[in-house]
């Protein structure tokens, strides 16, 4: 009977132990201004591996505001390397080592918008 109950308790386990802590979405950290009412992405988590989409606008949880999301910032993917990026018409700017490492792409949508991309910013992405 206990040998029964531990192997039910084990297969249990394993079928909620990866649904307890898979992720589905990257989640992203802001810095906002707002004199501007813009947002520059300053941190992305658990993106390793996934295709990520920026958001061109963010709404701040406290505040109630919302704000265009106009920079990447520096080293904003470091640690964490997604499969593909897309990047809105709204940012203009990719701060430097901003997806540093990612050596996972397989693409990246890089908008004529973009008009600033700072040094290092793809480096051993490839």
């Amino acid at each position: 009977m206990r040998k029964l109950f531990l192997l039910l308790m084990l297969s249990v386990s394993m079928a909620l132990f990866p649904a307890m802590h898979a992720k589905a979405d990257a989640e992203f950290s802001f810095e906002y201004d707002n004199d501007s009412k813009t947002a520059t992405l300053t941190k992305v988590y658990y993106a390793d591996g996934l295709d990520v989409t920026i958001p061109s606008t963010v709404t701040d949880e406290w505040s109630g505001e919302t704000y265009t999301v106009t920079k990447i910032g520096k080293q904003v993917f470091r640690y964490y390397s997604p499969v593909s990026v897309t990047i809105p018409e709204t940012v203009t700017v990719i701060e430097d080592e901003a997806f540093y490492e990612c050596n996972k792409f397989t693409s990246i949508s890089i908008p004529e918008s973009v008009t600033s991309i700072g040094a290092g910013a793809f480096y051993n992405c490839i």
